[in-house]
């Protein structure tokens, strides 16, 4: 039962049989979700390394501008893929051979996309797929902007600022020195400084206590009775996500200027109210798009 409820969902015994579980809910890649992790083995921040935008990065000075455009449309591939005729939550049906839950899992579908840029028999150079009509030009140019933002974005510092956690060293950072100070240790002479002749006679204990115990140890961190005090507020990764959101996804994904903010606020309050629900309650794509407007260029 404990393998159940951490790598996959909450079940229920049922009485029927012999360890017969039902499954409640689905939404085990959120609430019992592993983090990724470096090679360090420290915690990565922000997308996993096999996600879509982290494996098709577009690089605004390389000189290889076919393989930047195959990047985009990889990335448009994921981002519209019933317009691509790919397998998506609209129109298509899940196998329920590949994946028990209610929604397939698309972080990787490279077997899929591969032969649409599988080049033919007599072919020289890479193929391209077609892109629909209503996603060329200036949707591409976007999808561009959203690699570009992406890898400027400094997940693990919006991660420090909007998330703290109280085991996180302050970084010690040195004073600059005032002109003021300068100007005064420079008139001061030898036999001014008798503090400074005395600190290096006395005692190895008078030294340490003089010193103090910020140059020499850690600070105590705070005790907590309960590990459930160290969990991060709904509040704070709310913040996270939406600041997320907010540097990486271009402008004009939002729609045009009279309706850029509106749209973008409904997202954002939609953000929020995910990641607040409780364990049972969802959440449908009518009441993301319910107070969303569209504009017509």
């Amino acid at each position: 039962m404990i393998n159940l409820l951490v790598d996959a969902s909450i079940y229920l015994e049922v009485e029927a049989g012999f360890n017969n579980y039902y499954q409640l809910t689905v939404r085990s890649r959120i609430f019992y979700a592993k983090p990724s992790l470096t090679a360090q083995g420290l915690v990565q921040p922000g997308y996993k390394h096999i996600h879509v935008l982290n494996r098709y990065t577009n690089a605004p000075m390389s000189n290889d501008l076919e393989i930047q455009r195959q990047g985009t449309i990889n990335v448009m591939m994921y981002i519209f893929p019933r317009q691509f005729g790919l397998h998506n939550v609209f129109t298509s049906q899940v196998d329920p051979t590949i994946t028990s839950q209610k929604f397939q899992d698309y972080t990787l579908r490279e077997e899929e996309i591969a032969p649409y840029f599988r080049t033919k028999a007599g072919d020289t150079g890479s193929r391209m797929p077609k892109i629909p009509k209503r996603l060329r030009g200036y949707t591409e140019e976007l999808v561009k902007r959203l690699q570009v933002l992406h890898g400027r974005c400094s997940y693990i510092e919006l991660l420090k600022h909007h998330c703290p956690c109280t085991f996180d060293r302050p970084s010690r950072t040195r004073k600059p020195r005032t002109k003021k100070s300068l100007i005064s240790s420079r008139k001061l002479r030898p036999s001014q400084h008798p503090k400074t002749v005395s600190y290096y006679q006395c005692a190895p204990s008078q030294k340490h206590s003089e010193l103090g115990l910020s140059s020499t140890q850690a600070p105590a961190l705070p005790y907590h009775k309960s590990l459930v005090e160290l969990a991060t507020p709904s509040s704070q990764v709310s913040s996270f996500c939406q600041a997320v959101l907010s540097k990486i996804i271009p402008r004009d994904f939002w729609g045009d200027d009279t309706v850029q903010k509106r749209n973008k606020s409904t997202i954002m309050r939609s953000v929020d109210s995910f990641i607040r629900l409780r364990r049972f309650e969802t959440m449908s794509l009518h009441e993301i798009t319910q107070n969303m407007k569209v504009s017509v260029r």
